[in-house]
């Protein structure tokens, strides 16, 4: 199936998101917050923690705002807890 395209579609701009993962595979010690299929189930206390949090945080579920991110963010900066999972 061939698509034809409005013309201005090739002035749209690329996605920072892709220059971005493409800038940080160059380095070994990145973690990516992108998408991805992982490579092993989720941890049983994740899905715990989500559960109780979401009793509280009507944000579970929902699209991530700044402050998750930045809690994430704080969360990797400071070590991720050890779980006894």
């Amino acid at each position: 199936m061939q698509y034809k395209f409005a013309k201005r579609v090739k002035d749209v701009p690329n996605s920072g998101i892709g220059y971005m993962m493409h800038y940080a595979s160059k380095y070994d010690k990145v973690i990516s917050l992108g998408q991805g299929t992982p490579q092993f189930p989720t941890p049983s206390f994740i899905y715990e923690a989500l559960y109780q949090r979401s009793k509280t945080d009507k944000m579970i579920g929902m699209y991530s705002s700044v402050r998750i991110e930045n809690e994430l963010k704080e969360l990797i900066k400071n070590g991720w807890p050890k779980s006894t999972a």
